[in-house]
């Protein structure tokens, strides 16, 4: 049976080459992977071993600080400590000085209570007294409040009495207000009467003048002109506006009149004539005045029409 069982066939030298090949290749790649984990492990724990100390130092430095903080905390706390017991002392024995001041006050005021109750029994007794004067005094006010109901009526009587006699002034006054109109009626009744009497005047010497110039006596007429126009110069500060303007207009006349003697006396007795028109003519009402001033300042427009082509 040995005889007739196949022997193994040995592997050819090629095939051995590669599995040794892979075999190394495999040795390598396990070699470079422990050697890779070896040097970052190392690493690792390198760095980890320096941040560690440098934590520890750290921790070490930072534990001084503290330490040393707190040692001068302590020393300040024993100075403010040695300071409070100092200060402490010091209000101890102010605070006795404070008490025995107090202990004599408190004597001092314990005789001033006693002196205020014999003030208040004093008081007391006052006030009793006041108030039998009270009750005294409220008796006369009664009397008085009695008297005050009794003069309320007469005053009330009073009062019909000024309420009748308001309305008899009431009746005076109107009267009164008449009385005052028709004396400014007569006043202006009188003031006209005086301004015609002035113009009458003058009138009277503007017709001496006249003659005068007939007559050929030239300076009696230029004096009686004169005469003339000086009442009417008194006559017009007196008037109002529109007739103190009217008299201007006449004295203007009067003027040019005594200017034109004793050249021209024709040229005087027109001139003359013409103020003694205007005289006649009597001073123009302010109303009247107004109203024509009204016209000629705002007359009516006229137009041409435009012919129509």
């Amino acid at each position: 049976m040995s005889e007739n069982t196949p022997s193994p066939k040995k592997d050819s030298c090629l095939v051995r080459g590669i599995r040794f090949l892979v075999r190394l290749t495999l040795a390598l790649i396990i070699g470079i992977a422990v050697g890779i984990g070896i040097y970052y492990g190392v690493s690792w724990m390198v760095g980890e071993y320096v941040r560690i100390t440098h934590d520890q130092e750290v921790r070490i430095s930072t534990l001084e600080m503290q330490q040393t903080a707190m040692e001068e905390a302590v020393s300040n706390q024993v100075a403010d400590l040695q300071g409070r017991l100092d200060t402490l002392e010091i209000q101890r024995d102010t605070q006795k000085e404070s008490l025995a001041d107090l202990e004599s006050r408190l004597t001092s005021q314990e005789e001033q209570m006693t002196d205020l109750l014999g003030t208040i029994e004093a008081q007391q007794t006052t006030q009793d007294e006041m108030e039998e004067s009270i009750l005294a005094l409220q008796t006369q006010i009664d009397g008085l409040q009695s008297n005050l109901t009794a003069m309320e009526e007469t005053l009330g009587t009073f009062t019909d009495q000024i309420s009748a006699l308001d309305e008899i002034s009431a009746e005076y006054t109107a009267s009164i207000a008449a009385m005052n109109e028709t004396i400014d009626n007569s006043e202006a009744s009188l003031t006209a009467m005086q301004h015609q009497i002035i113009i009458l005047q003058a009138m009277e010497l503007l017709t001496r003048s006249r003659l005068n110039l007939v007559q050929g006596n030239t300076p009696l007429a230029s004096g009686d002109m004169e005469v003339a126009s000086a009442l009417l110069t008194d006559l017009q500060s007196n008037l109002p506006a529109v007739q103190a303007e009217y008299i201007t207009e006449i004295l203007t006349a009067l003027d040019n009149a005594q200017d034109a003697l004793p050249a021209a006396p024709l040229t005087a007795a027109d001139k003359l004539e013409n103020a003694w028109q205007m005289l006649i003519a009597g001073l123009p009402a302010e109303s009247d005045a107004q109203a024509e001033q009204a016209e000629t300042e705002t007359p009516e427009a006229t137009g041409t029409p435009t012919p129509t082509p």
